[in-house]
């Protein structure tokens, strides 16, 4: 495992802690009532590392022919589609424990599938010849 990649798990699984730990304590002060998306929001960093550090393996091998600026970029919109996807379950799980609706928590889904789509396909993209 490559140093980057051990970084990577470290801060996924430190979100994870973090998010696991605040839906504990705001549904302990929420009078019993529960949300599914604020108790699954903490899954989300630990299961977009797995396709993550799967493709890094596999990409790893091709970097001279993908540019590492390439694959940075595309390392960061894949985090930014996790955080988005975490931030937007938080906020559902929030409102939803509140007792009320609102519109633009279905923003946040179709907002991370956009990142991960962008992410996976500038990680598969090759350099262009100059």
């Amino acid at each position: 495992m490559f140093i980057s990649d051990k970084k990577y798990l470290t801060r996924n699984v430190a979100a994870a802690v973090f998010l696991l730990v605040f839906a504990l304590i705001y549904e302990h002060f929420s009078h019993g009532v529960i949300s599914g998306y604020m108790l699954g929001a903490w899954l989300i960093p630990l299961a977009g590392s797995i396709p993550y550090l799967g493709s890094e393996r596999l990409h790893r091998r091709h970097a001279a022919e993908n540019g590492e600026q390439r694959r940075a970029a595309a390392s960061g919109l894949w985090q930014l589609g996790i955080f988005t996807l975490s931030q937007g379950f938080i906020m559902k799980g929030v409102i939803e424990i509140y007792g009320t609706t609102n519109r633009w928590t279905v923003v946040y889904v179709p907002a991370a599938a956009l990142f991960f789509i962008l992410a996976a396909g500038m990680a598969v993209m090759k350099r262009k010849e100059s």
